[in-house]
């Protein structure tokens, strides 16, 4: 069993991220699974109403409604992967082991909530950063911790950005330091993996642009997200911890 967290008294880069890491590395195999298995339907979609998305055609790829399933469900899928690593990085604080099918549960239970949180944050942020750059990366700070507010303690759309932001206030410059570190960790990743993919593979325009460097790309990028979603959750209980003296067990009585 996993020795259980004690409340945290100070919010810290990397503590947020060493916990992160180790969540991920204790559960690399049944996270990584349960992303693969949960957001299939998007690459399934994508490959049945896209059928030539691996190819060189300019004209390759569907119409404009294929492209709005493909959106919709995609935003689905996260909702429910995000929604379920927060069930499962919370119990691993916990020091318990949760079941793949109990963990993809708790995930189902709060998609709606989720859905919209996640549609607006990403809304938000993506207006910011048209408009000044700046600003959307303000709101990405912001907001951090909405999507593990509204899978927790499921106060509504609009109350759980409210929330993020009461939780990141005070503690944004380190907010920030840690996702500029979750991304550099996920693009490292992904460009180790990619030269991993490179030096494997034998035919280079099957590489690029073929169905298989699409699933690969599909499998890799499930398998990276599951670290950002897990950081989420540790840096929302640490916020959590930090502001109103609580453990874990008292965040996470909400599952039981």
């Amino acid at each position: 069993m996993v020795a259980q967290v004690e409340p945290v008294f100070s919010f810290s880069v990397g503590a947020v991220l060493g916990r992160s890491f180790g969540i991920w590395f204790r559960n690399f195999i049944p996270f990584s699974l349960m992303s693969i298995i949960v957001t299939s339907p998007s690459f399934i979609l994508a490959m049945a109403t896209q059928p030539d998305l691996g190819s060189q055609s300019p004209a390759a790829g569907g119409g404009a409604v294929a492209t709005f399933a493909t959106i919709f469900v995609d935003l689905v899928v996260n909702a429910l992967l995000v929604g379920a690593l927060a069930y499962g990085t919370f119990q691993d604080l916990r020091g318990n082991r949760a079941s793949i099918g109990e963990i993809v549960a708790h995930g189902f239970s709060v998609v709606p909530v989720v859905v919209g949180v996640a549609l607006l944050v990403g809304l938000i942020t993506f207006l910011g950063i048209i408009a000044l750059v700046i600003p959307g990366i303000i709101a990405a700070v912001v907001l951090w911790v909405a999507v593990p507010v509204a899978t927790v303690e499921r106060p509504g759309v609009i109350a759980s950005l409210s929330r993020s932001s009461e939780l990141t206030r005070g503690h944004r410059w380190p907010c920030l330091g840690a996702i500029i570190l979750i991304t550099v960790v996920q693009f490292s990743v992904a460009a180790l993996a990619g030269g991993a993919y490179a030096l494997l593979a034998a035919d280079t325009t099957i590489l690029f642009t073929g169905t298989g460097y699409l699933f690969f790309e599909y499998i890799l990028a499930a398998v990276i997200t599951v670290f950002g979603s897990v950081a989420a959750a540790v840096a929302y209980h640490d916020l959590r911890s930090v502001k109103e003296g609580i453990g874990v067990n008292e965040i996470a009585a909400v599952f039981d």
